[in-house]
């Protein structure tokens, strides 16, 4: 796409102005980050979890921003943006118009002109340089510091598109306005996502924004998908802020979405978890993209907290894909299975026939994927608080079709 609907001579001064005063800077001892307040640690979390061997994540850091109180933002009528050769999409307000830059690597969306301002401003871009294409093993949050070593406040708690991200505040100066950058890693490839102020801040239409960033390589969720016993915690979010919570999906790495109760009942039960360190299961529908944390939301109409309480009936697994991964030595239980796809939810398994049984250790570790049907029972002594008695296996090809 290649409208434009901004005079060429303003286009081009705007674009030299802003990515000259916007792009990474050359290397140079690191500025430590602005302090920042931080709330109160949450309660310990009760036990049922079973880690995979993954790394822990970086303690974030939070920006200081005065964000507006928190509303639902209508997205009614904004368009959707594809960028297919750089993999990616977005939402695009209805008022806004698309400048694709011509080195085919960078984009700016821009708002009305209005008092000589154009509102939003929006610029995704990423080059072939070393710094856009970080290692993979990389610290994300101190690679992006090594090379933009001037800022005023640095974030790790933000995701966009369901991934790590490095979230990078700068104050106005006497050179330059108010913008926040938001470092983000597609399959090897570093993109930039900034968002520049001119003298407005509106959050509720950020968080629109930003909520709105697909990568094809990770499809998006069917909206409406069925969710059976995903378990994890249910955190509070900043004051001020668009969402008041989220669920932390477990094992620590699978992702957050927002969440939403069926009803009041419901409502005031996820309400009662929040940052109570209680784990819990929940069953209901996912609907992505949805402007909530991790860009989806759980629409819940059941949770079960872990704890003694009445037994729940077993649920049907049908088809479910994945992968069978070994938990770490010393742990209670052996192995687990991995949902497939962008939310990688663990689940206890093992089977009463001794077959499929032997198949399941087989396949531990190797990465291969399974489908898999029987019945998943929750708040058992299992990895994660479930458990799957598997009464029939298909290993997949690496087509995507099933083996004999």
């Amino acid at each position: 796409m290649k409208s434009i609907s901004i005079p060429a001579v303003l286009v081009l001064i705007l674009s030299a102005l802003f990515i000259s005063s916007c792009g990474p800077a050359a290397p140079a001892p690191a500025v430590e980050p602005t302090a920042a307040p931080t709330s109160a640690p949450s309660a310990e979390p009760t036990q049922p979890p079973t880690s995979l061997p993954t790394p822990a994540p970086t303690e974030p850091s939070a920006v200081p921003t005065e964000a507006e109180p928190a509303v639902e933002f209508d997205t009614e009528g904004w368009g959707t943006y594809t960028n297919e050769p750089l993999g990616y999409s977005l939402m695009v307000p209805p008022d806004a118009t698309v400048l694709e830059g011509t080195d085919g690597r960078s984009i700016q969306i821009t708002g009305p002109l209005v008092d000589n301002e154009r509102w939003p401003f929006f610029e995704v871009r990423t080059f072939d340089s070393d710094f856009y294409h970080p290692p993979a093993d990389v610290d994300l949050r101190q690679w992006v510091l090594d090379h933009v070593p001037a800022h005023d406040a640095v974030d790790t708690a933000t995701q966009v598109a369901g991934r790590p991200t490095v979230h990078l505040r700068h104050e106005a100066s006497q050179q330059a306005g108010a913008r926040d950058e938001y470092y983000v890693v597609d399959d090897g490839q570093l993109f930039t996502i900034t968002i520049l102020h001119s003298g407005r801040e509106d959050w509720a239409l950020y968080d629109a924004f930003l909520n709105g960033f697909r990568f094809s390589s990770a499809p998006a969720v069917e909206a409406g998908s069925p969710v059976v016993a995903w378990g994890g915690f249910v955190k509070g979010q900043p004051a001020g802020g668009q969402f008041d919570d989220c669920l932390a999906l477990e094992p620590q790495g699978a992702g957050e979405v927002g969440l939403s109760g069926a009803d009041e009942g419901v409502e005031a039960q996820i309400q009662a978890l929040r940052d109570s360190g209680t784990y819990a299961h929940f069953w209901g529908s996912l609907i992505c993209p949805a402007i909530d944390c991790g860009g989806c939301q759980l629409l819940v109409e059941l949770l079960r907290e872990d704890r003694p309480g009445p037994v729940l009936e077993p649920d049907a697994v049908e088809g479910w894909e994945g992968t069978i991964v070994g938990l770490p030595g010393g742990a209670q239980f052996d192995d687990a299975f991995v949902l497939a796809g962008d939310f990688p939810v663990g689940f206890g398994i093992d089977s009463t026939h001794a077959g499929i049984a032997a198949d399941l250790a087989s396949l531990r570790d190797t990465g291969t994927a399974v489908r898999i049907w029987g019945e998943v029972e929750v708040n058992v002594p299992d990895a994660f608080g479930t458990h799957i008695d598997v009464d029939r296996l298909e290993v997949l090809e690496e087509e995507g079709g099933a083996a004999d």
